[in-house]
């Protein structure tokens, strides 16, 4: 959501370093750790299976997230111009 947010505020530079240093890699560090939490349970038991099933899904749509994020920074700065330029 924060990621698709970037497109219809008003200055989005400042959300752009909030995204991409503090939401992005927290919401990929959770799903990580649930698979990590993960790894030593049984591979047939229905609420782990979903647990992992979660996860990789969180890790899809936090690549999908990151893909906008770039998408918009490459579409709307000129290379190497400073946040707030």
């Amino acid at each position: 959501m924060f990621s698709a947010g970037v497109w219809v505020v008003g200055y989005p530079d400042r959300w752009l370093v909030a995204l991409f240093l503090v939401v992005d890699p927290a919401a990929a560090a959770s799903a990580i750790l649930s698979m990590w939490v993960s790894r030593g349970q049984a591979r047939d038991d229905e609420a782990s299976t979903m647990r992992r099933l979660q996860a990789k899904v969180g890790l899809g749509l936090v690549a999908a997230a990151v893909v906008v994020g770039y998408v918009y920074v490459m579409t709307h700065k000129a290379p190497f111009t400073p946040v707030g330029q």
